[in-house]
């Protein structure tokens, strides 16, 4: 007769816990996302995207990257040099957030923030620009907000095209070192008249060089003007102005957006931030799952007494 498998305390212990797992995660979910690799973001990191599409239009070996090249803190940063000038779809867009903003009386949150440090990769300068605008939830075009970052021989030159008189409306916010990291902060307020939207920029909040613009933005006042359907903003689109290999663009890190109504300011609906390190993202109900653990661990010491 053979005897019967023993089975230790702690090999109970790794099977519960592995079963309080599988039950947390429900089945077909996403898979628990452990931080960002060296390279590409997309298809696939973290849940960036080309928007409409999983990955980016015309994007070559080096346009963009996750890189250790440069970090404004931690080890890691992403690099968008060059790529595709769309309007819509195929440029890189951040993950989608949970709720969505807009005009209120179209059901939308009203308020949606962000906040972003960007370095210039090539200090001397070199012609590049990137803009970035809000996406839309279907991931097929730019709404929102709109912001000019170009990299000249003179520093950053940071700006937006207001809307005023049924007309694109430039502004030129500041000019900033190209040798240094910038903050961004991004305050919009989306209104039922879409010419009243206030979008204020501020750049490098808390040092003694702050500057802060607050105005309109194009998007939503051009398309009521022309007769295009309104769209709402869950996400950060971003595109290139040129695909040359010699544009090198910019470093960005520790970004993060919000989405919450100004009826009720210190709630926050929806929020998505990363560094792009390495090791990020929590296993689902952290808490709930640590509770269980412990729960388990507890009735093993307990059976060994």
């Amino acid at each position: 007769m053979h005897d019967r498998p023993s089975v230790s305390p702690g090999r109970v212990a790794c099977a519960l816990l592995g079963v309080i797992i599988c039950l947390a995660v429900p089945a077909g979910a996403a898979p628990i996302y452990t931080g960002y690799l060296i390279g590409p973001t997309g298809p696939g990191q973290d849940g960036w995207s080309g928007g409409a599409q999983p990955g980016l239009t015309n994007c070559n070996p080096g346009d963009e990257e996750v890189t250790t090249d440069a970090a404004h803190s931690g080890t890691q940063s992403w690099r968008y040099s060059r790529g595709y000038g769309s309007p819509g779809q195929g440029t890189p867009f951040s993950p989608p957030l949970s709720a969505t903003a807009g005009a209120p009386s179209l059901g939308y949150a009203d308020t949606m923030t962000a906040t972003f440090w960007f370095k210039a990769v090539l200090p001397s300068g070199d012609g590049q620009v990137v803009n970035i605008y809000n996406g839309t939830p279907a991931g097929d075009d730019r709404t929102g907000i709109n912001l000019y970052l170009e990299n000249t021989a003179a520093g950053v030159s940071v700006g937006t095209w207001r809307w005023a008189n049924n007309d694109y409306a430039w502004e030129e916010i500041a000019t900033l070192s190209s040798t240094e990291w910038h903050r961004v902060d991004i305050a919009a307020l989306f209104t039922d008249t879409y010419a009243n939207d206030v979008i204020t920029y501020t750049l490098d909040a808390g040092t003694g060089g702050a500057v802060s613009s607050t105005g309109n933005s194009w998007p939503h006042p051009w398309r009521e003007f022309n007769g295009y359907t309104y769209a709402p903003a869950d996400s950060l689109k971003f595109c290139a102005s040129s695909a040359e290999t010699s544009a090198l663009g910019f470093y960005f890190d520790d970004l993060s957006c919000t989405i919450s109504d100004s009826s009720n300011p210190d709630v926050v609906i929806a929020s998505y931030s990363t560094g792009f390190e390495a090791q990020e993202t929590a296993i689902p109900e952290p808490a709930s799952l640590a509770l269980l653990g412990l729960g388990v661990l507890a009735l093993v010491r307990r059976r060994k007494k």
